[in-house]
């Protein structure tokens, strides 16, 4: 009897079909089954993020799952990733991607979040599908809070009189009898000195990460420096995201971000030993290319020179070419060169070869806007480059980007023939934040974003960033990278709540100390 009831049961449901009614039969999908706890990663301020693992406890696929809770009337949710965001009157809900919508037996998914406010604060009424959310509040994710100390990085340390963090309730926001703030307390975001543009490095091609308009809402940060725009494998003149994504790929989130008067720099870079001016053998092909990235409205072009190519006139000469060019068919185009400090084997590279693709561009009539000085060579080969990435600690070349800035300063004054306060707007510096300040989140490395925010100050620098690299997980620049042998570039290629929150602390830290 059993086959006739299916039978039955399906024709029933054809009928209904037919008759316009949506029907959804019973299947070993349940949405019920799903469960969601809310991590806090980390809080500084003017921000947040935090995290939901939304786990599927059951031994068979499940899909279809919503997320929804409360935050203060105080706090903005500035956005989300792997997930959808919709609104639903005083409540947030969210909603799975397409790649998040069904998770496997006894598997999970990871939704990030991050939030615009000043003080810390955890969702309330949190449901799955209806159940309530286990939310986690612990320590190292709260900023200053009464009763505990903070480290550098604003995580607050534990206090052993508040009891255990797991015992803590979602309204009581991880502190013991603290009032809710009035609105007007909150503080204002740090916000940079107006004389030095602020612009971390961001991977475009990590598909995991915020969105640029978010990253720069929560991080503080007005511009952004997209990397890399890189030649496809094996060195073609096919410039792409990462070597391997389409430059209109991420065309409508460049330009949502632009709309909303964020600035964005394109970084033309090199990897394993190859930059774009030697992959086009011409000036046409050059010119080409980058076209494909200034029709994205692009009007901020950083060329990233490797140490192999500071003395190749040729290239240079190619280069120069084509920024003459650009300028003439983009008025208002900002061009910039970054070049490393460092020679091979680590060494402090003397000013005047720094500075030799700068006379390649005068002797051509080019206009460079801006020198960015980079302590690391990451278009150097592979075999270079990797050894470097778990051991670069930002303490131990801050001495040698501040005395490279100070030789390179003077080359400008020579070659372009401008004064010193001209030449020191026309510089910047880019420190690499390496896996060892990652790991450990030293003092060391706050104090050296203070000394070179100082620097910047006082010498009227006219930008300072940030590269991270990262330190050989796995992941790094994602399946992509792996298969095209890229190297890593920023932090945000490999992104977890650590990674992330890692790249929110340390702008937040160079966001105080250039106030």
């Amino acid at each position: 009897m059993r086959p006739r009831i299916v039978l039955t049961l399906v024709g029933a449901a054809a009928l209904l079909v037919a008759a316009g009614v949506a029907v959804r039969v019973a299947s070993a999908d349940k949405p019920s089954e799903f469960t969601a706890e809310y991590t806090q990663t980390a809080v500084w301020d003017g921000g947040l993020i935090g995290s939901f693992t939304v786990s599927n406890p059951s031994n068979r696929l499940a899909s279809d799952w919503k997320i929804s809770f409360s935050l203060p009337d105080d706090t903005r949710l500035a956005g989300v990733w792997n997930g959808e965001l919709f609104p639903s009157d005083a409540r947030y809900v969210i909603k799975p991607t397409r790649q998040t919508r069904t998770v496997g037996a006894h598997g999970s998914v990871t939704v990030g979040l991050t939030a615009v406010v000043g003080h810390p604060v955890v969702p309330s009424r949190c449901t799955i599908n209806g159940k309530s959310c286990k939310v986690a509040v612990t320590t190292a994710g709260l900023a200053a809070a009464p009763g505990g100390a903070t480290d550098q990085f604003g995580a607050a340390t534990p206090d052993a009189s508040a009891g255990s963090t797991s015992d803590r309730s979602a309204g009581a926001l991880g502190v013991r009898g603290r009032a809710k703030p009035d609105a007007r307390q909150v503080p204002e975001p740090a916000t940079p000195s107006p004389t030095t543009s602020f612009a971390p490095s961001v991977n475009v091609t990590n598909a995991n990460r915020p969105t640029l308009s978010t990253i720069a809402e929560v991080s503080g940060a007005r511009t952004l420096t997209l990397v890399s725009a890189l030649p496809a494998a094996a060195g073609r003149c096919d410039l792409k995201w990462g070597g391997a994504v389409e430059p209109k790929a991420y065309a409508k989130e460049i330009a949502d971000a632009l709309n909303s008067d964020i600035g964005l720099i394109a970084s033309i870079g090199a990897t394993n030993g190859m930059d774009l001016a030697h992959a086009c053998g011409n000036v046409d092909a050059l010119q080409a290319q980058v076209k494909k990235i200034l029709d994205l409205g692009l009007r901020s072009v950083d060329f990233t020179i490797g140490e192999a190519s500071l003395a190749d006139s040729t290239a240079n000469t190619r280069l120069a070419q084509l920024v003459v060019r650009l300028r003439a068919e983009y008025p208002g185009l900002t061009i910039s060169y970054t070049l490393p400090t460092a020679v091979s084997g680590g060494s402090l590279a003397t000013a005047e070869s720094i500075a030799r693709p700068l006379v390649t561009a005068k002797n051509a009539g080019a206009v460079i806007d801006r020198v960015n000085l980079l302590p690391v060579d990451v278009a150097a080969p592979l075999d270079v480059l990797k050894p470097l990435l778990g051991r670069v600690r930002t303490a131990d070349m801050v001495d040698s980007l501040l005395t490279a800035a100070t030789g390179v300063h003077d080359q400008i004054m020579k070659i372009q023939g401008v004064d010193a306060a001209t030449a020191w707007r026309m510089l910047g510096n880019i420190p690499v934040i390496g896996g060892g300040d990652l790991v450990d989140k030293s003092s060391q490395l706050v104090g050296s974003v203070g000394r070179l925010a100082d620097f910047a100050k006082s010498k009227g620098l006219g930008l300072v960033g940030f590269l991270t690299l990262n330190t050989g997980q796995t992941c790094l620049g994602g399946i992509v990278g792996q298969l095209l042998s890229l190297p890593a570039v920023p932090l945000l290629s490999c992104v977890d709540s650590t990674a992330l929150a890692s790249f929110f602390t340390i702008t937040d830290s160079f966001n105080r100390a250039l106030r």
